[in-house]
């Protein structure tokens, strides 16, 4: 290595042809490495027995055998030490494009069509991430959950948006359900409660009330309680009218009593005049 260390070694003194195999592992990507053999030769003293012919005996000769150290069939095999991952988004409209972080850093906008390559060095993990939401026209944006992955492989990965809308919901009077950001082509309910609302003050007091009618704008029903097609942003509200029957009622009730105890004060008057003059002295 650069700095002079050992990665490794091994020994294959005494031995006859061996075959070695080492991986370096990916500890080293990257890394600039050398890899040096050394060995060391011996000289080897031998007694040879020869037979003399003359002397008719076996004599002896010291003959010298000097040994080297062989290697052969040395090979380097080279892998790839990174992997590969692909992004690509699909779903979205083309003039929107999605923000691309990896590990939280910032690296790319990425639209529908293109594809965005991140190199990376094998045993390391990583975690590529979109943006959710994307605003798209007035009312619309697009959703992509999951919007996250996390890779240490070559990984070709595809984002996916969903279109949503929104659904408003007013109602001046009441407790409305309903709004909200939903999936284009999905049904939802929309509700008002309670159904009537007493007015304030004296009129609210005799029983004016606010009754619902109907609902208007993207929708018309008159029930409280309705479903809505999200095929785009709908904007729906409630109509309420105005409803004095019961005061009118009473009023009605009222002057009814006043005009017959109006009746029935003119009627004893008149009895009570009559006695009076019945009770007068008649003239002789």
């Amino acid at each position: 290595m650069k700095d002079k260390s050992v990665v490794t070694s091994w020994s294959l003194a005494g031995a006859s042809w061996q075959s070695v195999k080492h991986d370096l592992g990916l500890g080293l990507a990257n890394e600039e490495v050398m890899i040096e053999f050394t060995g060391s030769g011996y000289l080897e003293e031998v007694l040879i027995q020869v037979w003399h012919p003359i002397l008719r005996i076996f004599t002896y000769r010291i003959e010298y055998v000097y040994h080297f150290a062989y290697i052969d069939d040395v090979s380097l095999a080279a892998r790839l030490a990174v992997y590969e991952t692909k992004i690509a988004v699909n779903g979205l409209p083309r003039d929107l494009s999605a923000r691309i972080t990896v590990d939280g850093h910032e690296k790319d906008r990425i639209r529908e069509g293109a594809t965005a390559t991140y190199t990376f060095n094998l045993g390391e993990a990583h975690r590529i991430e979109i943006e959710s939401y994307l605003a798209g026209e007035k009312g619309i944006r697009y959703y992509c959950e999951p919007n996250s992955i996390s890779i240490s492989s070559d990984t070709e990965h595809v984002f996916q948006y969903v279109k949503q809308c929104f659904l408003k919901v007013d109602s001046k009077f009441g407790s409305c359900k309903g709004e909200g950001w939903y999936d284009a082509g999905t049904n939802t309910t929309v509700s008002v409660s309670p159904s009537s609302v007493a007015m304030s003050g004296v009129l609210g007091g005799l029983g004016a009330r606010y009754v619902f009618r109907h609902w208007a704008g993207d929708i018309s029903t008159g029930s409280t309680e309705t479903m809505v097609v999200i095929d785009k942003p709908k904007d729906v509200y409630a109509v309420w009218e105005e409803d004095y029957s019961q005061p009118m009622t009473i009023l009605a009730v009222v002057v009814a009593l006043g005009l017959i105890a109006l009746i029935l004060s003119a009627v004893y008057i008149r009895k009570r005049k009559a006695r009076k003059r019945d009770a007068l002295p008649k003239p002789s």
